[in-house]
C-alpha cells in the first residue's frame, strides 16, 4: 500500500518562525509545507487526497537541507522535487508564484496576468485578483512556492505596476502570518520592501 512520509524542520536558532510540517511521497516529491500545527487534520486530508494507507515519519534530509541554507541566506534556489496537486486553475496560479525571481515582490494582479497568459493551457481572457487570491491563499508548498512575495497593491488596484518603484504595497494575508511574511521579505531584501505599508 502507498503510504506518505512526514517530517519536522526546525528553523535555525536565529531564525524567529515557527516549525514546519513536511509532507512527501514516497518517491521524495514534496506535497506540503506547511507552517499549520493541525498537523493531525492535515494528515487525514491528504491520506484521502492521496488514497494511502498511512502517513509515517521519516527523515526528509534533502527538503530540510535545502530550508536550512535558504533561512542561513545561502540560497536563492530550491532544487528539490514536488508534486503539486489541486484544480488546474490553482495550479496554473502556483506555476505562476514559481516564477517570481527572489529578492521581487508582484501584485495579484501580476499573478492574474501570468496564469491567464501561461503557455500551453486553455485561455482564460479574464482572471480577478479575488480568484488569484484564494488560490495563493491554497498553495500547500509554502517558501518552496514562494506566496510570500505576492503582495496587494495599495490604493487603486487597477493602477498600473510599473515602475515598481512608484508601486506601494500592503502586505495582506499569509498562512505563516503577517509577521512571517514580513521577515521572508526582509531575509531576501525584496526590492520594494520599504513600500510595505501594513495589513
Amino acid at each position: 500500500m502507498r503510504k506518505l512520509i512526514y517530517d519536522v524542520f526546525t528553523p535555525p536558532p536565529s531564525v524567529p518562525l515557527k516549525d514546519l510540517n513536511l509532507y512527501a511521497l514516497e518517491n521524495g516529491a514534496i506535497i506540503a509545507i506547511e507552517f499549520s500545527p493541525t498537523q493531525s487534520r492535515r494528515s487525514h486530508d491528504l491520506k484521502k487526497l492521496f488514497s494511502v494507507s498511512e502517513i509515517v515519519n521519516g527523515d526528509l534530509t534533502t527538503v530540510k537541507q535545502e530550508l536550512r541554507e535558504y533561512f542561513l541566506n545561502k540560497r536563492q534556489q530550491f532544487t528539490i522535487p514536488m508534486q503539486l496537486y489541486g484544480t488546474p486553475f490553482q495550479v496554473r496560479v502556483w506555476e505562476a508564484l514559481l516564477k517570481i525571481p527572489y529578492g521581487k515582490v508582484v501584485s495579484y494582479k501580476d499573478i492574474a496576468i501570468e496564469a491567464a497568459n501561461s503557455k500551453g493551457a486553455k485561455p482564460i481572457h479574464s482572471l480577478t485578483s479575488r480568484a488569484v487570491g484564494t488560490a495563493v491563499g491554497t498553495n500547500p508548498i509554502s517558501i518552496v512556492i514562494p506566496c510570500h512575495r505576492v503582495l496587494k497593491l495599495a490604493g487603486n488596484s487597477n493602477a498600473s505596476t510599473s515602475p515598481r518603484t512608484q508601486i506601494e504595497y500592503r502586505v495582506g494575508k499569509y498562512g505563516g502570518g503577517i509577521a512571517t511574511k514580513k521577515w521572508l521579505l526582509a531575509l531576501e531584501s525584496a526590492d520594494d520592501a520599504n513600500l510595505i505599508l501594513g495589513m
